[in-house]
């Protein structure tokens, strides 16, 4: 999906002030704007495994850990993609210790994020969430969109030149804001809350996985020089 932004004022300054010129010129400055709307296909999510969660938890780490694997690999989750950030951290909290494990899993494939909160939901993993999504293409993306918002900025510049009965000759300044990304509303998928009288596959079968599209855009503002039509320098001789 595009959207393109356009908007332009025409105005008459001094070319000494813009080109250091010791003669009056008339100028157009315009605002190009693009947009695009992309799907993420990059995925993270963050896994954390906890000793001592419940009153009746007895597994250790190593055991939970194990549960994990099993569960992604039954749901064809390539195990490559899992990679542990925290190794063994211990919590010391007064009388008790609850050693904690932090995963990052990668994913390409939303569909594929979908299996492993079912994964999580098998292996009884109390807190996962999804921490980020991108798009793969998302620099390059940027690039043409900047490139639509130049040849747009142009196409106004033009128009207006041609209603003021003049034309476009070169531009002068051209400025390129920092380029704008937002993200649509991310449904969290987070279930530490879950209390511990409830299945963790209880508290997981509510959940609404959703991610939204990614907003792309780029904005220049250029300023170009005009003449009167048809006008020459030998002519002004």
């Amino acid at each position: 999906m595009k959207r393109i932004i356009l908007t332009a004022v025409l105005m008459l300054v001094s070319l000494g002030a813009v080109a250091q010129q010791t003669f009056n010129q008339p100028v157009v400055a315009v605002k190009g704007e693009a947009e695009r709307s992309v799907t993420p296909d990059r995925f993270t999510i963050n896994i954390t495994l906890r000793e001592n969660e419940t009153k009746t938890d007895r597994l250790s780490i190593a055991d939970k850990h194990k549960r994990l694997v099993a569960a992604l690999r039954a749901v064809n989750i390539d195990l490559s993609a899992l990679k542990t950030d925290d190794l063994g951290n211990s919590r010391y909290k007064r009388k008790d210790t609850r050693t904690t494990i932090t995963y990052q899993l990668k994913l390409e494939d939303f569909e594929a994020v979908t299996r492993a909160f079912d994964a999580f939901a098998a292996a009884g993993v109390r807190q996962a969430y999804l921490a980020e999504s991108t798009y793969s293409r998302q620099k390059e993306v940027e690039q043409e969109l900047l490139a639509e918002a130049v040849r747009n900025a142009r196409k106004v510049a033009d128009v207006l030149a041609e209603a003021a009965d003049m034309e476009i000759v070169v531009p002068l300044i051209v400025e390129m804001p920092a380029a704008r990304v937002s993200y649509g509303v991310l449904r969290t998928m987070n279930f530490k809350s879950a209390s511990a009288d409830v299945a963790v596959e209880e508290s997981l079968s509510e959940l609404n996985l959703e991610v939204r599209d990614i907003k792309l855009s780029a904005t220049v503002n250029i300023t170009y020089s005009m003449n009167r039509k048809g006008w020459t320098a030998a002519a002004a001789e």
